[in-house]
């Protein structure tokens, strides 16, 4: 088992912040979740502890999680010892601890884990939103070099100057929807480069879905993902694209969120959004959502528009970043999972929507993306281009979280204990 924890960068600085401020302070507590998987325990930071234990009736985190800053390796000894007595004294809850080395043990981040009555060896720490990723990515291979040259070009190095594009491809994205904007991010996925995807999208392919999707018209009543996925490993074998023919809020959907490194959203169901939004906030996960729709192509009066949101952790949801409604969590998964009929008639919300228009959502958000992958944006970003007439204007509108939002202000990082969305609540 490996473990690892994920600390969003805004954590992280003010922690350090607390401890210039508090010399004699060894370290700062926080409250955490936990996400199990298979091979990886990840730890993911909550907020920080109140000094003094204040009644909540919102759910707490069950980790205990210590943060330090030591400066010699004196200092490092004595906050493990002091750790380690701590957890003699509380030996039935879970705890971690986090210590990153300043003055002279500048670059140094070592840690420990209280798991289950043993103490282990903290692997791996993720600050977030600059590393996303759970696994390290592998060396480029000789071949990769010469084929993805313009790629791995155009993204550069990274913030660590090291070259970025191992982290596109070697990072877990989960494509919910495969739609026109699914399929046009899927492709572009593929062909630069990307090995691992999901895709989650429960209908079968209509006769109006072909002008988005490279396929025949045998292939209508097939399932959307299925096709897709086939598509992608006939044009790359060596891409692992794996189909979930099922809902977002079944099983099988709900794992390929939780294990997903980067989650996207290509739907035009405004529940599907918020449950997605929601699984990203609980679990620390980057989630970029994607939307376009034309509302009237009547002669010269045309209104058109993109709406694409990339949400970093920690730093809100959907639910904040340009609203869903008023939707209430609970509201979106019971209409997920029992469905309101729904009218036939297309043309009574909206006139159609348009290849060549999901192409310009698809490529804005992977440029959003592209940079976080990079490391040089760390903030949430919300971008609007609409189209009225001839006239196009994009503008980049606020995106930052509220603290008070019912869907992400409590659940951020608690991961698998979040109400809902976490993987104890589906067990239940």
């Amino acid at each position: 088992m490996i473990h690892t924890i994920k600390m969003p960068r805004q954590a992280l600085e003010e922690c350090l912040a607390t401890l210039r401020q508090e010399p004699l302070r060894g370290v700062v507590t926080g409250l955490g979740g936990r996400a199990r998987s298979r091979d990886y325990c990840t730890y993911l930071w909550h907020r920080t502890a109140p000094r003094r234990r204040l009644r909540s009736a919102g759910p707490v985190a069950p980790v205990r999680i210590e943060f330090g800053a030591p400066n010699s390796v004196v200092q490092s000894r004595a906050r493990m010892e002091e750790f380690i007595a701590r957890c003699g004294e509380e030996p039935e809850g879970d705890a971690v601890l986090l210590l990153f080395g300043r003055g002279r043990r500048a670059g140094h981040v070592e840690g420990a884990v209280y798991d289950g009555g043993a103490f282990h060896r903290l692997d791996r720490c993720q600050v977030l939103p600059t590393d996303p990723l759970l696994g390290l990515p592998a060396p480029i291979e000789p071949e990769e070099l010469e084929r993805y040259s313009r790629v791995i070009g155009g993204l550069g190095t990274d913030v660590w100057g090291e070259l970025a594009w191992p982290r596109l491809r070697d990072a877990r994205w989960c494509l919910v929807g495969a739609g026109r904007g699914g399929t046009a991010l899927a492709q572009l996925l593929a062909r630069q480069g990307a090995l691992y995807l999901t895709i989650v999208d429960p209908d079968p392919i209509e006769p109006h879905n072909l002008d988005g999707l490279p396929a025949p018209p045998e292939v209508v009543g097939s399932s959307k993902a299925q096709i897709l996925a086939y598509l992608l490993q006939r044009f790359r074998p060596e891409m692992t694209a794996f189909a979930v023919p099922h809902s977002m809020v079944s099983p099988h959907g709900m794992e390929a969120l939780w294990e997903a490194d980067l989650i996207v959203t290509a739907v035009d169901n405004v529940e599907a959004r918020l449950v997605a939004s929601a699984v990203a906030a609980a679990y620390l996960k980057p989630h970029l959502d994607i939307g376009q729709s034309v509302v009237a192509a009547d002669g010269e009066r045309r209104e058109l528009g993109v709406d694409v949101r990339l949400v970093v952790p920690g730093q809100g949801c959907l639910r904040c970043v340009g609203g869903t409604g008023g939707l209430s969590l609970a509201e979106a998964l019971y209409l997920l999972i029992r469905p309101l009929p729904v009218d036939e008639d297309f043309r009574r919300e909206r006139a159609g929507s348009l290849a060549s228009l999901s192409s310009i959502a698809v490529g804005m958000g992977m440029r959003l993306m592209e940079d976080l992958l990079v490391g040089v944006r760390a903030e949430s970003a919300w971008l609007r281009l609409t189209q009225r007439g001839a006239r196009m204007e994009l503008r980049e509108l606020a995106a930052g979280g509220s603290r008070s939002c019912p869907v992400c202000a409590r659940s951020a990082g608690l991961g698998d204990d979040a109400p809902f969305v976490g993987r104890r609540a589906w067990g239940r």
